[in-house]
């Protein structure tokens, strides 16, 4: 336990401050990119404000992951929670479940993708881990992701009429998200092509969701007939 004698007790303020402060930072550049000096600089608190509530920069870093897992393991539930209801008032069909999806991709799209102009860092930081894997990855993939990823699994498992493990049920979950990983790692891409994109911003962010979401559909409605083909 770190010892803070002759030291008043940072405040709670302080310690919102570093945590939304790391996010930004981290989410920007690499965690050996930012110092510890910078972070506390950036947050207007002492070093040793850090070190009393996170002890070391790569705890913080941790922590920053963690909130991330929160937020998705909370989305993850929520959804869970409205699909459950829904079965209790809807006859499942195909039409039900492909609903469903797009509804779940839509919620990641907007969380992924923001606003072109907003900095989002969210994605900078899971795209990051997924290159470059650090300690933080086993806790963003287990507490994060995983829940996520199972939920898909299993609606598309529903579709094909496949076991939710079966390595094409993964392999179409993959390729339906990974609409979304293209559109937010290619943000300056998307911007060069599509210089309006800035003009009506937000009509233009709902362009795109309604694309990825149109492209989702499509694909699901596929594998629809090529089930009932077999």
């Amino acid at each position: 336990m770190l010892k803070h004698a002759t030291q008043s007790k940072p405040s709670n303020a302080s310690k919102a401050a570093i945590l939304e402060t790391a996010y930004r930072l981290f989410g920007e550049r690499s965690l050996e990119d930012v110092s510890i000096r910078e972070l506390a600089k950036e947050a207007n608190v002492n070093i040793s404000s850090i070190h009393y509530y996170y002890g070391s920069k790569e705890e913080l870093y941790l922590a920053v992951v963690s909130n991330i897992t929160e937020i998705m393991a909370q989305k993850a539930g929520e959804f869970t929670s409205a699909f459950t209801e829904a079965q209790k008032e809807d006859v499942a069909s195909d039409a039900f479940y492909i609903d469903w999806i797009k509804h779940l991709l839509e919620m990641m799209a907007r969380a992924m993708l923001g606003r072109l102009r907003k900095n989002n860092y969210l994605h900078r930081i899971l795209i990051r881990e997924q290159m470059t894997p650090s300690r933080g990855f086993e806790l963003l993939y287990q507490q994060g992701l995983e829940p996520v990823l199972s939920i898909l699994d299993d609606l598309i498992a529903r579709i094909s009429q496949q076991e939710v493990n079966a390595s094409q049920v993964r392999a179409r979950t993959h390729t339906l998200i990974g609409q979304i990983v293209i559109f937010s790692v290619q943000q300056l891409t998307i911007t060069q092509r599509m210089p309006f994109i800035h003009e009506g911003e937000e009509a233009n962010m709902e362009m795109i969701i309604h694309t990825i979401l149109e492209n989702v559909e499509y694909i699901l409605w596929g594998i629809v007939a090529k089930r009932d083909h077999i």
